[in-house]
């Protein structure tokens, strides 16, 4: 599991009192988006009252992907053992 923590330069400061806003992109595959400016939109509202955390859940980005070359070794009942700590809720717990 791979995270960017993203916050304002006028709370740096505060960053243990600020809330967490944890954002996790759609997937699969692709990591969060790195934002380019925090000027406007969701992510510039957002830190006005958050320090984000821009989450490549398992699977995705800079998480260790999954491909054919991480299952090819693993019999089919590992494959599928592997392959449940990619479920949404192995992701959540990671996130908690």
């Amino acid at each position: 599991v791979f995270g960017r923590e993203i916050v304002s330069a006028k709370f740096r400061e505060k960053v243990p009192e600020l809330p967490a806003l944890l954002f996790l992109q759609g997937g699969p595959g692709f990591p969060a988006a790195r934002p380019t400016s925090a000027q406007g939109g969701w992510l510039g509202r957002a830190l006005e009252e958050y320090r984000v955390v821009l989450l490549d859940h398992r699977g995705t980005g800079r998480s260790t992907p999954i491909t054919a070359q991480t299952l090819k070794h693993l019999s089919p009942e590992e494959q599928a053992d592997y392959l449940s700590h990619f479920r949404a809720d192995s992701i959540v717990r990671d996130c908690e």
